[in-house]
């Protein structure tokens, strides 16, 4: 049997979704939930100030950092959900039995909870967004307020040409959601929770690390804007280099290790 077929990866997922299409719909339906709660709020705020720019739709700029932060939470939760399927030992028996490669039955996994629940969110974010903009629209009248759908141009304006914090956060989410991978790979109960606080310790360690690293790179930043060395954009491009390196070697790693250890998955869990 070849390690991965595209055909038998097509069925393996069909499958996963058709055990579990109650779960993921009540998983799919809480986030659309909260993503539509968090725009009516954030417009109704806006409402209740009446102090918007007359030039744009400030409620669309406070979905920017809501949604955002929903992101890495509702990321997170989704990675950590990765391999739920291992928690019992009836779920294991029908996932180390079914006639398919580790790989494919692990990708499957991968494409549902990691780049499946980017595209989904995205959709409802926009489908959240629609649906303020419809329940306000009959409450607008003579207000002094910009209430129109978000556009790409609304997105332009969010996210200018200079993309460094948009890189920045990014990289912060890849990161994230591949280590919630692994540690639902090693956790498959209550993963979250556990992925969460081993992430706290890890984060300590990683900040005291990447702050050496900062001052060794920079120790002479100062001798340098004195005597007219100093390069904003190649110190710049440097820095962004260094976290997409790292950033690559993270996720790669974790997702390889988050792979052998569902490949050495059995159906009594001795862990």
């Amino acid at each position: 049997m070849k390690a991965l077929s595209l055909k038998r990866l097509g069925t393996v997922m069909t499958k996963e979704i058709r055990e579990n299409w109650r779960t993921l719909l009540m998983q799919t339906g809480i986030m659309l939930g909260v993503l539509i709660l968090a725009a009516i709020l954030i417009e109704y705020q806006v409402f209740q100030h009446e102090h918007s720019r007359l030039d744009r739709d400030d409620a669309i700029y406070g979905e920017r950092a809501v949604f955002t932060a929903l992101f890495f939470v509702f990321g997170t939760i989704a990675a950590s959900l990765m391999f739920s399927n291992m928690k019992s030992k009836e779920s294991r028996i029908s996932t180390l039995m079914y006639p398919a490669t580790q790989l494919e039955k692990y990708l499957s996994r991968w494409i549902i909870y990691v780049p499946g629940f980017i595209i989904v969110f995205f959709i409802f974010a926009f489908i959240a967004d629609f649906a303020r903009y419809l329940i306000f629209l009959p409450f607008l009248g003579d207000r002094p307020i910009i209430l129109h759908p978000v556009s790409l141009s609304d997105l332009r304006e969010m996210f200018p040409s200079d993309t460094e914090e948009l890189e920045i956060l990014t990289g912060v989410f890849l990161v994230l959601q591949s280590f919630f991978v692994l540690g639902s790979s090693i956790w498959p109960r209550n993963s979250f929770i556990k992925t969460s606080i081993a992430l706290f310790v890890l984060g300590t360690l990683y900040t005291l690390v990447i702050t050496w690293i900062f001052q060794l790179l920079f120790m002479d930043s100062e001798v340098n804007v004195r005597t007219g060395a100093f390069d904003g954009e190649f110190y710049k491009g440097k820095l962004l280099f260094i976290q997409w390196s790292f950033v690559t070697v993270v996720c790669v790693a974790n997702y390889v290790i988050s792979y052998f250890r569902f490949k050495e998955n059995e159906i009594i869990n001795r862990w």
